[in-house]
C-alpha cells in the first residue's frame, strides 16, 4: 500500500516495503501476489491511486526520484537538453532539481541545470515513452520529454498527475 515500491527482478514481482515476493509465470500469471493477472493488479492500482487522500501529504512530495534526463521540444525535430534532474510531484506541481553530473559519467557537454516548476494546471496532455519515459505538454505548447536509464515508472507519475488533475487515465 505505498507508492513506487513494486519492482521486478527476472520472473518475480517483489516488493521494497513488505514481503511481498509474486512469480510471473511463461503465460503471464502471478503466483503469490494479490492478484493473479496484471491488469486485474493495475485495474486495483488505478482505483486507489483515484480515490487517495493526497491532503495527507500537505507540502511534502507525493513521489521524488532521481536521474532523470530532461529535454525540451523545440521543434518536430530538435529537442534542447536541459540537464539531468532529481523530480519531485506535489498536490498541484512537478519540481525539478538539477542533479551534479558525476565526471566520470559525463559524456557530453551538460547544461548549466537550472530547476524549475510545471503547475498541474498547466498540464494539457502526456504520453508515455517505453517504460520509464514521460512527455508532458502544457497549455503554453511547451513538451518536455523526461526519461530515466534505471527502472522508475513513468505511469506513475502519469497516474498521479491524471488523479490530481482529472485528466483521463489513458494507460
Amino acid at each position: 500500500n505505498s507508492i513506487g515500491s513494486i519492482y521486478g527482478e527476472h520472473d518475480y514481482v517483489k516488493c521494497h516495503n513488505c514481503d511481498l515476493v509474486a512469480e510471473y509465470d511463461e503465460y503471464g500469471y502471478l503466483h503469490g501476489a494479490p492478484y493473479s493477472r496484471l491488469d486485474d493488479w493495475d485495474a486495483w492500482q488505478k482505483e486507489q491511486i483515484m480515490n487517495m487522500d493526497y491532503s495527507k501529504f500537505g507540502d511534502n512530495p507525493i513521489m521524488q526520484d532521481h536521474n532523470f534526463v530532461v529535454k525540451k521540444k523545440l521543434n518536430n525535430f530538435k529537442n534542447e537538453l536541459l540537464g539531468n534532474y532529481h523530480i519531485a510531484l506535489y498536490k498541484d506541481k512537478l519540481v525539478f532539481t538539477p542533479e551534479p553530473i558525476e565526471k566520470k559519467k559525463k559524456k557530453k557537454k551538460q547544461p548549466d541545470s537550472q530547476p524549475f516548476t510545471v503547475n498541474l494546471d498547466q498540464i494539457a496532455g502526456y504520453a508515455l515513452e517505453g517504460v520509464n519515459g514521460i512527455q508532458l505538454w502544457t497549455k503554453t505548447n511547451e513538451v518536455y520529454r523526461i526519461n530515466n536509464d534505471y527502472s522508475v515508472s513513468g505511469l506513475k507519475y502519469i497516474n498521479c498527475i491524471c488523479a490530481l488533475t482529472n485528466l483521463k487515465m489513458k494507460f
